[in-house]
């Protein structure tokens, strides 16, 4: 029986605290509270913490400070961090993912989104974590982990590089891209049957192109889940036999998925080949 993810909660007004804590414990999600950000820094411990609920505004360290302390002085930069606070919400997002963190929530918290955040995140980190335990290339995969506590950073560079003005919704949606196209990698990299080949092909389009913008440019034809899964597979070189091995699905719906896919790319007519295509 798997156990309850656990949040660190640090927020200097109890109030606030005490509101966070009964949404998250009713969806399962068990808490570590400090008032105290000193307190909490000293017992933040990563082997039992699945992630970090920090307030930005304190009085005795800032949460911006709590996150620079975490990866310069105790050297964690593994651990996903949702910055919460009431301040303005386009500097808040870029400085958060400045100083490691992957994600933002504004105050007053709609809590639906936040337990929802904390799952995508917890899961994220779980996976990537199993991937490690289970692959040889603990050096490559070591890289991969380190890259999702970067991961919005190196967007928020990308971001201001080419848009200054880019508004609060953009933000959220790609931010949203961003997180699915990781999911769906993560979940083709659990599959046992994939090769050590394919294996280290999606762990450097993590690495190399951890925004996603291959599974994000698929979204313009429309593709479910399942196809993008596919898509990726068919881009890592594999056959519809393969294919169905490794997502245990008989090669009959691969030949029905790759049509589909053909047909939402118009090239049903077009002597093309898929992979070629992607």
């Amino acid at each position: 029986m798997s156990k309850n993810p656990l949040a660190m909660i640090v927020d200097d007004r109890l109030s606030e605290i005490k509101v966070i804590d009964f949404f998250l414990k009713r969806e399962n999600i068990d808490t570590d509270c400090y008032t105290d950000p000193l307190i909490a820094l000293e017992a933040l411990n990563t082997e039992r913490h699945d992630i970090l609920l920090m307030d930005i505004n304190m009085p005795l360290l800032s949460g911006f400070e709590f996150a620079k302390k975490l990866e310069t002085e105790l050297r964690i930069n593994n651990l996903p961090i949702i910055f919460i606070s009431a301040l303005d919400k386009n500097k808040m997002i870029s400085e958060g993912f400045n100083v490691g963190g992957v994600d933002y929530i504004q105050k007053p918290i709609v809590y639906s989104e936040l337990i929802s955040k904390i799952k995508n995140w917890v899961k994220t980190k779980n996976q990537l974590l199993q991937l490690e335990s289970n692959t040889n290339e603990k050096s490559t995969l070591l890289e991969s982990k380190q890259s999702t506590a970067a991961a919005l950073k190196q967007y928020s560079h990308s971001r201001d590089n080419v848009s200054d003005h880019m508004d609060t919704a953009t933000d959220y949606q790609t931010l949203s891209k961003i997180s699915e196209s990781l999911h769906i990698t993560l979940d083709v990299l659990q599959q046992k049957n994939l090769s050590s080949k394919t294996c280290s092909q999606l762990i450097d389009m993590i690495q190399n192109d951890f925004t996603g913008s291959f599974l994000n440019q698929l979204d313009e034809f429309k593709l479910t889940i399942s196809e993008k899964k596919i898509a990726l597979l068919i881009k890592a070189g594999e056959s519809t036999e393969n294919i169905s091995k490794i997502l245990f699905l008989s090669p009959e719906t691969i030949k029905s998925y790759r049509k589909s896919i053909r047909k939402k790319m118009d090239l049903s007519q077009k002597n093309i080949q898929l992979n070629n295509f992607l």
